[in-house]
């Protein structure tokens, strides 16, 4: 009677707590997901040589060109061929420059260690240079290669570092009231505080942004500060204020516009604006959608639609932001069903695609097209043919020498097979992303290949080898933990897609090996480890940042405790599964009730109105 009493009265009050929670969804809705640095990099401003030397200034120009079409193996072999150029002729502060474009490039390319070596030897470039008079041009270059540092160090988890070394860059650009520059560095910062936990400063540094923007008279600087800005609020899950930011950018952009000769360059702020609108709205249904308020996220969703039709109608003179915005709208219309609207899109949008020149756009657009096209099966899209788009992207990637985009390229065809029933080409193919993928360390997409190769094995009936999977995936998981939030916002990285289901589905498959719960409880310990991690991930999707509360042991809180009991309730597609340790026990007791999700989830809600009703 004792058990069942700790295991009453703590089981609602655990459900009560676990369905009361939000898990606050913001993801936004841009292509595949390994476009753009979430750092706000800006390769155009380090292109020209400070010295016009004709030969040079071609190549960087190039290069330039090449890395703004995402044809980024090309741009590092004219960067190392301009950086080399520049040494010959000791041409000193144009090959600092050429070495921080190269720099970027690298980072695009997952390819670190090269990376650092570029930027490194930049910035001793310049430091040669101090003893020197220090020239306003010299200044100028130095402070973007420190945010081009600290945007390095961010990407790979040096958070704190990242924040000191953009600091440094922002007094030198505070020096040269450079206001441009300055609003991306402080945008940068309130990224890596936001990541650091140090939400106040964050919001701080974001709100200094919005009142050197709101200072500004109305001008082409103003629209694109007021641009970034909306993009970061909303990547930080500041939603409202993220619509807001917005609507001003696109405001600003029109009265700009009519005002100059070149209208057109306004109209494509304006498109971008409404771009980003789109992908706002698209989060903020997504948050209702969370929240239970279904009602809401529908009137969001129609005007995300509504923001999407609208850049694609005046991005006549950005056929790559018209495409971006087709592509949004189909994905989002395929969601909501919509599929007579979504199919009058394909013709429009597979015309586009074969015409572009390949890149790594050209790739991901592929993919996001494939993607919203396998959806549509009963609208006759035979999966022969999305599967013949998937493999031209993965040519494509091969040609652009890109590991990056071909393991993403690859692992999304080896889903389409998985889908289809063709297990052992979904296999091979899933093992060559994974193979690629690692080869540059890329845990953020590597988890989803670990993942898909444990759905995989677990369909071949192999269990034990999809655990081991499964563990692979929720360790990568684990190790990208503090770097959740710093991902790249053009990702479409759902939570509760992307993220959940792997510690879910990884407990049920050990609970399936537990073939004595109470003699053999191992698994049952790793099955509460994954839940407690899976709680820590919900926090930190909330919070938009790792929770910086240490993790209690309550193994040990239990040896101190005489009174208190662990109880953890595991819902699973289709059972209630409740691990349970009671005080001054080591054993580890299951229990297991045969209840659909759906059934359980419905009679939590209604315990939760009743609740509510008692408190009133």
């Amino acid at each position: 009677m004792k058990f069942l009493k700790y295991l009453l009265l703590s089981f609602l009050t655990i459900l009560f707590c676990i369905f009361s929670s939000v898990i606050f969804d913001s993801s936004i809705f841009f292509t595949a997901a390994f476009a753009k640095s979430k750092v706000l990099y800006f390769p155009a401003v380090a292109t020209k040589p400070a010295v016009n030397q004709t030969k040079n200034f071609s190549l960087v120009q190039q290069s330039q060109a090449l890395y703004e079409g995402g044809e980024f193996t090309e741009a590092v072999q004219l960067l190392i061929k301009a950086a080399d150029e520049f040494k010959a002729t000791n041409n000193v502060l144009n090959e600092a420059i050429a070495l921080t474009n190269l720099s970027l490039a690298y980072q695009q390319l997952g390819q670190w260690q090269q990376a650092n070596e570029a930027i490194s030897q930049t910035i001793k470039l310049l430091q040669s240079l101090e003893d020197s008079d220090s020239s306003q041009e010299q200044s100028q270059v130095f402070a973007q290669a420190l945010d081009v540092r600290g945007g390095l160090e961010l990407a790979q988890g040096q958070t704190e570092v990242a924040l000191s070394t953009w600091q440094s860059s922002a007094k030198i650009y505070q020096h040269l009231d450079d206001i441009s520059a300055l609003i991306r560095n402080h945008i940068n910062q309130a990224q890596a505080m936001q990541a650091m936990g140090n939400y106040l400063q964050a919001d701080k540094s974001l709100t200094s942004v919005r009142e050197i923007l709101q200072k500004q008279p109305e001008s082409p600087l103003k629209a694109t500060g007021l641009y970034s800005l909306g993009n970061i609020l909303r990547s930080l899950g500041y939603l409202n204020d993220s619509q807001k930011v917005l609507e001003e950018s696109y405001y600003v952009a029109g009265k700009v516009g009519t005002a100059m000769p070149t209208a057109d360059k306004y109209a494509i702020a304006q498109s971008n604006a409404l771009l980003s609108l789109g992908n706002t709205a698209r989060a903020q249904a997504s948050a209702q959608l969370s929240l239970g308020n279904s009602s809401n996220a529908k009137d969001y969703t129609k005007t995300a639609i509504q923001y999407y039709q609208q850049a694609a109608l005046i991005a006549s003179a950005t056929p790559t932001v018209r495409l971006q915005a087709q592509l949004n709208l189909l994905r989002l219309l395929v969601e909501q069903e919509e599929f007579s609207t979504a199919k009058a899109l394909l013709p429009q949008i597979q015309s586009q695609i074969d015409n572009l020149p390949p890149s790594r756009t050209a790739v991901n657009y592929r993919i996001n097209f494939a993607q919203s096209l396998s959806k549509m099966k009963q609208n006759s899209v035979e999966p022969k043919d999305v599967a013949k788009m998937l493999a031209q992207a993965v040519q494509v990637a091969k040609s652009l020498k890109d590991q990056r985009t071909e393991s993403y390229a690859l692992g999304i065809l080896g889903e389409l097979y998985e889908q289809t029933g063709q297990l052992s080409d979904a296999k091979g193919l899933t093992q060559q992303a994974l193979v690629q993928a690692e080869s540059i360390n890329a845990q953020d997409i590597a988890y989803q290949w670990h993942w898909q190769m444990g759905r995989i094995l677990q369909k071949q009936s192999n269990i034990p080898a999809a655990t081991d999977a499964y563990s692979r995936a929720y360790n990568a998981l684990k190790s990208l933990r503090n770097d959740l939030v710093a991902i790249n916002p053009d990702v479409q990285f759902s939570f509760r897609e992307s993220i959940e289901p792997v510690y879910r589905q990884y407990v049920d498959l050990l609970l399936q090996l537990q073939e004595n719960p109470i003699k053999k409880p191992d698994n049952l310990v790793q099955a509460r480890q994954v839940i407690e991690s899976l709680q820590l991930a919900e926090l930190d999707n909330f919070f938009r940042s790792p929770c910086l509360v240490p993790r209690v042991d309550l193994d040990q809180l239990l040896e101190k405790e005489i009174s208190t009991a662990v109880i953890y309730p595991i819902i699973l597609d289709n059972r209630l599964e409740i691990i349970t340790r009671l005080p001054g026990q080591d054993t580890i007791y299951r229990k297991t009730t045969k209840v659909s999700k759906d059934v359980l989830e419905k009679a939590v809600e209604e315990l939760q109105k009743d609740l509510a009703l008692l408190r009133e």
